[in-house]
């Protein structure tokens, strides 16, 4: 399994946190907050609800991706790495654009195990960023 599976491209990753401009950025969230948000958007995946995967971003990820981008990425995703089990350990550290904060998780899906991020602006609570790709 070489190619890593992306529900936001690199592209727009990049483009929703360009906004952000602040240089020493520190996560918005806890630990534990940002934990949930996780494991709440990989139950709706599980699940197929969009509604549920969606609930912690801000209106600008909202726009970017919908119902319909959602259930693509799902598709090919169950397809590929099955449903998620469980959330293995967690990290942080500064996104690579200023201003950005990620954590990242190593959780364990049916068919291996894959980092899923979630990124955030500094001064935001709400999703930014999301990623899912193989673990190395």
């Amino acid at each position: 399994m070489t190619t890593a599976i992306r529900l936001v491209g690199a592209s727009l990753v990049l483009s929703v946190l360009a906004a952000c401009s602040s240089p020493a950025a520190a996560s918005p969230v806890s630990e534990p907050a940002a934990r949930e948000m996780a494991e709440h958007m990989l139950a709706a995946y599980n699940a197929g609800d969009y509604e549920a995967w969606s609930r912690d971003w801000s209106q600008q990820m909202k726009d970017a991706i919908g119902a319909e981008a959602f259930t693509g990425f799902r598709d090919q995703t169950m397809q590929v790495a099955g449903p998620f089990e469980a959330i293995e350990s967690v990290k942080s550290r500064p996104g690579n654009n200023p201003g950005v904060w990620r954590w990242e998780f190593t959780a364990r899906f049916e068919n291996g195990t894959y980092v899923f991020m979630i990124a955030f602006n500094e001064g935001s609570p709400m999703i930014e960023g999301v990623n899912l790709e193989p673990a190395a």
